[in-house]
């Protein structure tokens, strides 16, 4: 795999601009784990995109574009956000 650091996002485009690389993605991931009572969450609260420049990839600069979602638990009494699924907070986190 060329980029392994990638093996939980789906790259949906992929464009050459003025010499860098633009990746588009989008987590493969549907849920993230509520750390309030441990199960899967669907709900999205929000969305937003990062931006993170990557090594250089054969001499051109890389720009991967991410959408990142955050979640929100869904079972009744707990009101807390989920957080990122976890590739999404390692993307998060490298912007």
């Amino acid at each position: 795999m060329l980029l392994p650091h990638l093996a939980d996002v789906l790259i949906d485009r992929v464009e050459e601009i003025r010499g860098t690389v633009w990746l588009w993605a989008r987590p493969r991931a549907h849920a993230a784990v509520c750390t309030g009572c441990g199960r899967n969450s669907v709900r999205v609260h929000s969305r937003y995109e990062r931006r993170v420049a990557d090594a250089a990839v054969a001499g051109r600069r890389v720009v991967l574009r991410v959408r990142v979602r955050r979640f929100v638990c869904g079972i009744a009494g707990w009101a807390t956000r989920v957080g990122r699924a976890q590739h999404e907070v390692a993307f998060a986190a490298e912007a």
